[in-house]
């Protein structure tokens, strides 16, 4: 999604300075990787022309249209920059698992905890990234076998606070996307939906 919009804020650039080249539905795509192929050239075109392109299209544009917070985005993203054959590895895995092997820096650890993945809870997977992350000298058999502690539980509440607060900022842009295009009809239906997510809130904020 992003290399697509990526593409056609390039093209929209050449076009308006009035540079040559194949547009995007002028050619036979056969492979995936060909869409990043373009872009390339679209980013060399402009380049060439001295035409400033910046990031082309923003993430938040890409991000809206697929439904997913910055977190979320980010997250799969990181998917994306393992190897190839680590990639087909962790297809079979849970996403979570996946996301959280990605954060390791180097391939050789990833690959030995993607082989023991299968048979950990994701708790035990993230708890032993944490610690692979912190500490470059230690081995994925030894990051397992320590128990969970205190700071593992700390890191949990820091990561799933942060995910509430991207989650709210996303549904807050929703909430005045709709209150500028919802008709009376589908601003009833997203109360009805807001109205239990505030009793949710409120029962939150009463048990605090």
């Amino acid at each position: 999604m992003k290399t697509l919009k990526d593409a056609l804020a390039g093209e929209r650039l050449l076009r308006d300075a009035l540079v040559a080249f194949q547009p995007l539905d002028d050619k036979p795509i056969e492979r995936r990787e060909q869409f990043g192929e373009h872009l390339d050239e679209l980013r060399r075109l402009l380049g060439q022309h001295r035409i400033e392109a910046g990031t082309l299209s923003i993430w938040s544009e890409t991000e809206q249209a697929l439904g997913i917070s910055e977190s979320q985005r980010k997250a799969k993203v990181s998917i994306l920059r393992l190897d190839p054959e680590l990639r087909d590895a962790v297809r079979e895995l849970p996403a979570e698992h996946a996301i959280q092997i990605s954060r390791l820096p180097d391939r050789e650890r990833q690959a030995e905890l993607i082989e023991r993945t299968p048979e950990l809870t994701h708790r035990q997977v993230h708890d032993a990234v944490e610690r692979l992350r912190k500490d470059p000298e230690l081995g994925v058999e030894e990051a397992l076998s320590q128990p969970a502690g205190a700071a593992g539980d700390d890191v949990a509440f820091d990561a799933q606070l942060a995910s509430l607060a991207d989650l709210c900022r996303q549904l807050v842009r929703l909430i005045v996307i709709l209150q500028r295009q919802a008709d009376a009809d589908r601003r009833t239906s997203a109360e009805r939906a807001l109205v239990e997510l505030r009793s949710t809130i409120d029962d939150f904020m009463e048990a605090a």
